[in-house]
């Protein structure tokens, strides 16, 4: 199915060139994407060796179809001997002409004024996607130009060029198509001196689909008599046939021939008929179809040069091959041309010769459709009882096995968020109705819809919704039937069915049909209900579908997969929102709806109504339901409502509100700590088997670690590979009380079964848990920025919510943050506004007030001398913003309350204000003051901008607001509609990997000496920018001279540093300066002072001795000795027994040295598990004694490990030392001696 159109509009070429009119059409979203205008300059040089070349051509004599009327030799086949070197000569001279006319074509192509058109294009075009290239012109020069070199052709492998007339005419009617066996296809067969058309009968006779009337050497009146008194599709013409200055010929017997004039009333006749298309395998066709046109024939395809037999004959095969297998007409002829390549030896430009005419009002029907719409089943009543199962929702929701079928009972309309214009769609039943009419019941509907959002967000139950929409609509008879069609992609886990198109053919319609295999009748009437555009996929769980190799997305795997007979319908999917957030330029045809979940008091309220009114309906429990509501408006629990948007969790909330009879943590962490006790629980009063929670915990926060980690798996995980190292019960408790769930079962393998965890959340909770030592998240002297990986944000965040966490390591670790200075400035901000998040967790930091204000100068700029405010760019306003919502909520009010006292600038006043009222609970005093604001500064603005900016601010907070509404209204009623500035829409995923010919020419353009044109290839590379080339436009943003120039110029600076940004929010630190640099980024020495490093004592103990001692006692009296020879040589050694008394006397070294620290480093060897057990005892960071291993064998904390094998052990060595130390100092170690 065509998915752009681009119509060129070439108005005669001239001395002063081609004046070109370009509009491109998404079919879809039925939208203009590009229209512009312009002068191309002038290319006599390509009509010059056309000439040539049309002159040499003829000459090569083989056997043609030209008729030899005029003054052009007819294709003769003479000796070898004689024609052998005259042949040669001609056939060297006729590819010189052609490379000439071809370089000069391509040099034209690429002048700077086509690029201007062509830079506008490519940021809308899929290699995925067809695309038809319509070429309006009436200079014959430019109709036998080879447009096949033109470089959207080349470069997209299922673009075609097609010619039409300027003043196409809709044809006079619209054919009826009855379901029949065959199409059916009228071929006349002309004159044929010199020539063999028996082998294009052949071509027509191998089509087993294909019915056919064969006229051989007809009389005129048969024909005519054909066309206008029998039903065709397809009219074939094969013999001698050339064109005239105003018509063209085709001989139909020796004596006689018809032009197009002639038979002008039979065709316009066979055209309301149903004749579809007309095909003139014959010579010199320009002037046939040009004036074809005039009949307003659908697809004409005619050679427009001499053709010889063989060229003749292998386009018709291949031709009739593709379409009869149901490739699409455009690109069957496509596939054909580029099979005539092969022919170019012996027939030089073989390939150019077809070309399609084309009336711009239609397009081209499928083979299937040609054959008709299937007729006397009821496709409707299958598919209605197939899907009916899926709208089932009932479960025992309020039961203590919980799932997310829980939310759906509870259903309260979810608000979404279109993604191209973040236009938010509010939740009520009423607009549930609306919505779903605007996107499935109206003749602008895309074809194309993604629901995304994240696990529990409601992403099956709004499906559900949909199916239920369209079933009710089925009853109304005044509406045309649609065909629902509902795939769970995880049932594709079944390797016979590896696409959709197996699985509808082989599972579906089988079961549909309750028979055990579909009938080739019935996958054919399948095939031709989905071409006829009324079905309505509906694709629960894109994250689910199954991938064969390793990095493959399921987007582009699907992508692949909604082609041929599928590509019609309507497709409707649910998709994880991370997933698609990942890539989401692949399926870029799609119209994308984020669930923004319950954004709003009253739907929160409804939920909560609904879960105590549904799940237990106690007297008490409607107490507790309002108690929930109000607490949930103040500031403290404010935070929570970006989780609770999230109708699984406010479910789970619910659950936990009842459970401790409204009692609940400020912070996630102790949130999710309580919510898994809960669990415990629940599983404890059920079952006899004891529990382990802190084994649980432990084995799943390793668990936890490694999935997140590889990122592949990042939500889910196969059991064997903990099994390794873990003990197999603790992971079978813990799916026995819920925390992970089934989601993959393979029956050939059973103990490779796939789990993940019940949560994202709860996964990252786990992490957190598992993690000691902050540098886990940030330790530049080991090369970890983990603060810089979005996937580890959550976890950060958590982890400061531990209680069990010294607060001086989270204030170690904010400290770090805040002050960390990159030599990539956007890397430096990120840190600080992760600073600024965990401060919602850790509220008690000391610097968190100099954090938020830091955050508010950003988002609304600084009061300078005379009041006036200083902005910051937007990027880092944009930003700022965002970190300041997810900060500490109470302090963020309270500082945003003295603003509005601080500022005199009212546009500065009006942000403010605006935001203090998003952030502040409904109903609050601080949303009042924010109305208040917006309201006077509404009445006392005279400046129309500023009135709109803060109207627009009032009406969000308040939608019903008098004035607001009227002052928008009047914007609306005055503004000139010109449409706006253009959208650019992203490109497909294969369309970002480097060697993409978009792409690889928005790159080559972004270096452009003309600023102008590296502003719009800046602008392009921005719109479609994805992860996966970040790197390449880093190194792109690396070149210093064009960093140099870019400074000069405001616009191209503002780009810059957008995408500078755009790759610092994807790329990790080490990868950006990897690629900025082009070389690795230096480890750091975490800085200490002189003066830390005096307070600590090194000592290195050679523990080959020990290495294989189990003895206890033994191994804790051999330690003392050699600690109180090696640090106290002059001190008498102690005698111990135990590891207490070991460490006692380790305490006492340590402050005989007068030493704040004490650091044990253990040579290389491999320990036995009694000596690190020792090891573990005597380790005691509160008292000050620290100890390191040099080994490969794993260890657990508190002992810190070493690889032997690391290059650079010493300086991994110092560092640490140095972390001890002061992890926020400012000097590099470089006086510690290491010894061997």
């Amino acid at each position: 199915m065509v998915q752009k159109v681009i119509n060129f509009i070439m108005h005669d070429s001239s001395s002063e060139g081609v004046f070109l009119s370009t509009e491109m059409r998404d079919c879809n979203q039925d939208q203009i994407l590009v229209d512009m205008s312009g002068q191309l300059p002038p290319n006599p040089e390509v009509k010059e060796e056309y000439e040539g070349l049309s002159k040499i051509y003829p000459g090569l004599r083989n056997p043609g179809r030209m008729a030899t009327t005029r003054k052009v030799t007819n294709f003769k086949t003479g000796s070898c001997q004689e024609v052998s070197q005259e042949r040669q000569e001609l056939m060297e001279s006729c590819r010189e002409n052609y490379i000439q006319l071809s370089e000069k074509f391509k040099k034209w192509f690429r002048s700077p004024e086509w690029m201007n058109f062509l830079i506008n294009l490519y940021p809308d075009l899929s290699k995925k996607e067809e695309i038809n290239i319509f070429i309006r012109t009436s200079d014959i020069e430019l109709l036998k130009a080879p447009w096949h070199q033109f470089d959207l052709i080349e470069k997209y492998p299922n673009a075609q060029f097609i010619f039409t007339s300027y003043n196409c005419k809709a044809p006079p009617h619209t054919k009826e198509v009855a379901g029949k066996d065959k199409v059916k296809l009228l071929a006349i067969f002309g004159h044929d001196e010199d020539i063999n058309t028996d082998e294009d009968r052949k071509c027509i006779q191998s089509i087993p689909s294909l019915e056919y009337t064969d006229l051989n050497k007809p009389s005129r009146q048969e024909i005519l008599t054909h066309l206008t008194n029998n039903n065709y599709d397809i009219l074939f013409f094969a013999g001698h046939s050339e064109s005239t200055q105003d018509d063209g010929r085709i001989y139909i017997n020796k004596e006689d021939y018809l032009t197009i004039e002639d038979l002008k009333h039979a065709l316009e006749t066979a055209v309301e008929r149903g004749l579809q298309i007309a095909i003139f395998n014959s010579c010199d066709g320009l002037g046939l179809a040009r004036k074809l046109q005039e009949v307003n024939i659908p697809q004409v395809v005619v050679m427009r040069a001499p053709v010889t037999d063989k060229v003749a004959q292998e386009f018709l095969k291949i031709f009739l091959i593709s379409f009869s297998n149901h490739k699409s007409f455009y690109l069957s002829v496509r596939k054909a041309r580029e099979g005539l390549q092969g022919l170019d030896s012996n027939c030089p430009n073989a390939s150019w010769l077809p070309v399609i005419f084309q009336n711009s009002t239609t397009e081209a029907l499928s083979w299937r459709q040609l054959r008709g719409l299937p007729g006397g089943m009821d496709w409707r009543k299958f598919c209605e009882e197939k899907i009916n199962p899926q709208l089932d929702c009932t479960s025992s929701s309020c039961n203590n096995n919980r799932d997310i079928s829980a939310c759906e009972r509870i259903y309260v309309p979810l608000s979404l968020e279109r993604l191209d214009d973040r236009e938010f769609l509010k939740g009520s039943l009423r607009s549930d109705d609306d919505f779903f009419g605007t996107v499935l019941g109206s003749e602008k509907s895309p074809k194309r819809i993604a629901l995304i959002g994240e696990t529990g967000s409601g992403k099956k139950a709004i499906l559900q919704k949909m199916v239920e929409w369209i079933v009710n609509r089925n009853k109304n008879e005044n509406e045309p039937n649609a065909y629902p069609i509902w795939i769970a992609l995880a049932d594709l886990h079944d390797r016979r069915w590896d696409t959709l198109e197996e699985f509808l053919e082989k599972k579906w319609l089988p079961d549909a049909l309750k028979k055990e295999k579909a009938t080739s009748d019935h996958l054919e009437y399948l095939r031709q209900l989905f071409e006829s555009g009324r079905v309505f996929l509906f694709l629960e769980g894109l994250d689910e579908l199954p991938i064969l190799r390793r990095k493959e997305s399921p987007l582009s795997l699907l992508a692949d997969q909604l082609t041929d007979w599928i590509a019609p319908a309507q497709v409707i999917l649910t998709c994880r929102s991370n997933l698609w957030e990942n890539h989401p330029n692949i399926l870029e045809d799609f119209e994308v709806y984020k669930i923004a979940g319950l954004t709003h008091p009253e739907q929160i309220n409804e939920f909560v109504d609904k879960w105590f009114e549904y799940c237990q309906n106690r007297p008490s429990d409607q107490d507790l339901a309002s108690a929930l509501k109000s607490q949930l408006r103040t500031p403290r629990k404010a935070k929570f409502r970006t989780i609770l948007k999230n109708p699984l969790c406010l479910n789970i909330f619910c659950e936990l509100w009842q459970h401790n009879q409204g009692n609940l943590p400020d912070t996630k962490t102790a949130l999710y700590k309580k919510f898994t006790h809960g669990f415990y629980d629940r599983r404890c009063s059920s079952e006899s088997d004891p529990l382990e929670p802190s084994e649980i915990d432990s084995a799943l926060g390793a668990l936890a670690l490694e999935t997140l980690e590889h990122q592949s798996s990042q939500f889910r995980l196969r059991q064997m590979e903990s099994y390794n190292t873990r003990k197999p019960e603790l992971f079978e408790q813990a799916i026995e009380v819920g925390f992970l769930s089934l989601v993959e079962k393979e029956d050939r393998d059973n103990s490779q079964w796939s789990y993940r965890f019940l949560h994202p959340n709860l996964q990252e909770y786990f992490a957190a848990l598992a993690i000691e030592d902050w540098l886990f998240f940030f330790n530049p002297s080991e090369g970890i920025y983990r603060i810089f990986d979005r996937h580890w944000k959550e976890v950060i965040l958590l982890w400061l919510g531990r209680e069990d966490i010294n607060p001086a390591q989270k204030e170690q670790f904010l400290d770090a943050l805040r002050q960390f200075l990159a030599e990539i400035k956007p890397y430096s901000d990120r840190a600080y506004f992760l600073a600024a998040a965990g401060l919602a967790e850790f509220p008690d930091y000391p610097q968190a007030e100099t954090i938020v204000r830091g955050l508010v100068k950003w988002c609304f700029g600084e009061q300078v001398e005379g009041g006036k405010i200083k902005r910051f760019p937007a990027t880092l306003e944009l930003r700022a913003n965002a970190a300041l919502q997810e900060s500490d909520r109470p302090l963020v009010l309270q500082i945003l309350r003295e603003l509005l006292d601080t500022y005199s600038d009212d546009t500065t006043l009006s942000r403010v204000a605006y935001t203090l009222g998003k952030l502040a609970p409904e109903q609050s005093e601080d949303q009042e003051k924010s109305l208040e604001v917006l309201k006077n500064l509404l009445r006392k603005s005279q400046e129309d901008e500023q009135r709109l900016a803060i109207a627009s601010s009032l009406a969000e907070l308040d939608p019903d607001h008098t004035l607001a509404l009227d002052t928008l209204q009047n914007r609306s009623d005055t503004s000139s509609s010109d449409g706006g500035d253009r959208k650019f829409h992203g490109l497909a995923g294969d369309q970002i990997d480097p060697g993409n010919p978009a792409f690889e020419t928005l790159l080559e353009l972004a270096k452009s000496p003309e600023e102008e044109m590296r502003l719009s290839a800046l602008e392009n590379l921005k719109v479609i920018f994805e992860e996966k080339y970040a790197r390449q436009i880093v190194d792109l943003l690396s070149d210093r001279q064009a960093i140099s120039n870019t400074e000069k110029n405001s616009e191209l600076n503002r780009v810059y540093n957008e995408l500078l940004w755009l790759c610092a929010d994807l790329l990790n630190y080490v990868d950006f300066y990897q690629a900025l640099h082009h070389s690795p980024l230096p480890r750091v020495a975490q800085p200490c002072d002189d003066t830390s490093l005096k307070n600590t004592h090194r000592l290195w103990i050679n523990a080959a001795s020990l290495q294989a001692e189990t003895d206890r006692e033994a191994i804790a009296q051999a330690l003392c000795n050699t600690i109180y020879a090696e640090a106290l040589p002059d001190q008498s050694i102690p005698t111990v027994a135990t590891d207490v008394e070991l460490g006692l006397q380790i305490v006492r070294a340590r402050q005989h040295l007068q030493k704040q620290k004490l650091v044990l480093i253990f040579d290389p060897c491999h320990p036995s598990q009694e000596l690190l057990d020792c090891c573990r005892e005597i380790a005691s960071p509160n008292l000050g004694v620290y100890i390191a291993w040099i080994t490969e064998q794993p260890l657990e904390p508190p002992l810190h490990q070493f690889f032997p094998q690391d290059p650079n052990l010493k300086r991994s060595i110092r560092e640490w030392i140095q972390q001890l130390n002061d992890a926020s100092g400012v000097n590099s170690i470089t006086d510690l001696d290491f010894n061997s």
